[in-house]
């Protein structure tokens, strides 16, 4: 009982993790394409859109599965999202330069333009907007499949942990790791 105690702690402290990297993400993403939109309100406006339409729909294709092994696949949802910010930067910059170097130029009408840069900046980010959104149900499912606690104190224990890691994440990144280490720094450590 006690080791088990120990073990749904842990999970609880990964989850909380995930959450502040989730958002460390999401304040990123804002930054990253602020610089290729133009404008922060676009970046903000897009990268929120994003993001929670990411959750859901990350959400809503999990929850039409029944898994087997639900935290292991939550391992690997997070790994990949891992791997995702590890390689974000480079695939930024990579982009960006292919889009103003090679397909920029192809377009006449500045409302082209702007559509092709939407398109692109999403395209950088909804795949991982998507993996986070897999994250809660398997999680949730996992835990309640291991451990016998009631689902109500269970999934409000997990949102609490996730959602108060997302405020120290925010608050983390924004007031010093952004200052200390830049954005890929930040993406890396992150990652």
């Amino acid at each position: 009982m006690k080791n088990d105690r120990a073990i749904l702690v842990a999970f609880f402290i990964l989850f909380f993790m995930s959450g502040a990297t989730g958002i460390i993400y999401e304040s990123l993403w804002t930054h990253y394409l602020k610089m290729f939109l133009g404008h922060s309100s676009y970046a903000q406006t897009l990268v929120l859109v994003l993001f929670m339409g990411g959750l859901a729909i990350g959400s809503w294709i999990t929850s039409q599965y029944r898994v087997s092994r639900p935290l292991v696949l939550y391992a690997l949802v997070e790994a990949a999202i891992g791997i995702f910010a590890l390689a974000f930067h480079t695939v930024f910059t990579s982009v960006v330069d292919i889009t103003y170097h090679n397909l920029l130029p192809l377009f006449q009408h500045a409302a082209a333009i702007e559509v092709l840069k939407w398109v692109i900046a999403s395209s950088l980010i909804l795949p991982a907007a998507i993996a986070l959104g897999s994250t809660f149900p398997l999680m949730v499912t996992g835990l309640i499949r291991a451990f016998d606690l009631p689902a109500g104190k269970l999934v409000s224990l997990l949102y609490f942990c996730n959602s108060f890691g997302a405020a120290v994440g925010v608050l983390v990144s924004g007031f010093w790791l952004i200052d200390e280490l830049g954005f890929p720094g930040t993406m890396l450590l992150a990652g």
